[in-house]
């Protein structure tokens, strides 16, 4: 029986030794894989895609790669590649308000709204300020377009003043 006794507490302990590296092992690996349940969840119902190039976006923008001080030139070019109207508006930022204005249609000023029909394409002025003061820095603008259950956003965009 003597026997039988130690085989038994050396099984239990390569029994605990097992379940404890088991449980080593789950805590040491278990933040690596995600969790299978939740408690509770909260989704925005409205969809949000990320567009790597603004060519190819709904609200397609083809940006200046600079523009001169003292000069009225094209900032950017905004297409509708969606399939219904949207109202685009183009705006500086704070930073580029005091040396610019945008134009769009003759209508002139820090922010610029406007219908834009599927298909078509919008060319959004800046009127630079004539300063010498301005060359090499940047006009920064923010463009945002709205159609029913559709928005997009391109933000903090920067074109060279040369």
């Amino acid at each position: 029986m003597g026997r039988s006794r130690r085989r038994g507490k050396a099984r239990r302990r390569v029994g605990s030794t097992l379940a404890l590296l088991a449980i080593v092992a789950v805590m040491a690996w278990g933040p690596m894989f995600p969790a299978a349940g939740f408690t509770s969840m909260s989704a925005d119902r409205q969809p949000s895609l990320e567009v790597t190039e603004d060519s190819n976006s709904v609200m397609a923008l083809d940006t200046a790669t600079s523009v001169a001080s003292g000069t009225t030139s094209t900032l950017t070019n905004t297409t509708n590649n969606f399939g219904q109207t949207m109202q685009v508006t183009v705006s500086l930022r704070e930073a580029s308000q005091d040396d610019a204005d945008l134009v769009v249609n003759g209508v002139q000023g820090d922010s610029v709204t406007f219908e834009q029909q599927p298909g078509t394409t919008e060319t959004v002025d800046v009127n630079v300020q004539n300063e010498s003061t301005l060359t090499d820095t940047a006009i920064y603008f923010d463009t945002s377009a709205t159609a029913t259950g559709i928005s997009a956003r391109a933000e903090n965009r920067t074109v060279p003043i040369n």
